[in-house]
């Protein structure tokens, strides 16, 4: 996940040199359209979060099973 926060921030900055705020002013509809974005990019971020939390509970509770 950290090469993920790396390339949505370098993407973030490089967006923004390039004059996307620009776009933004001509385009109020890419100011939405980039709002949707972050929301649905930070929803697949917390359900990968929990996905990969219950995974590593489901292994630590397997692993426990082994030592009994």
């Amino acid at each position: 996940f950290v090469l993920l926060f790396i390339l949505s921030d370098a993407i973030s900055i490089s967006l923004g040199a390039m004059g996307f705020g620009l776009l933004l002013q001509e385009y109020p509809m890419l100011v939405t359209v980039t709002k949707w974005a972050g929301v649905a990019f930070l929803l697949w971020i917390a359900f990968n979060k929990i996905k990969s939390s219950l995974a590593n509970d489901a292994l630590v509770l397997a692993m426990a099973k082994k030592q009994l």
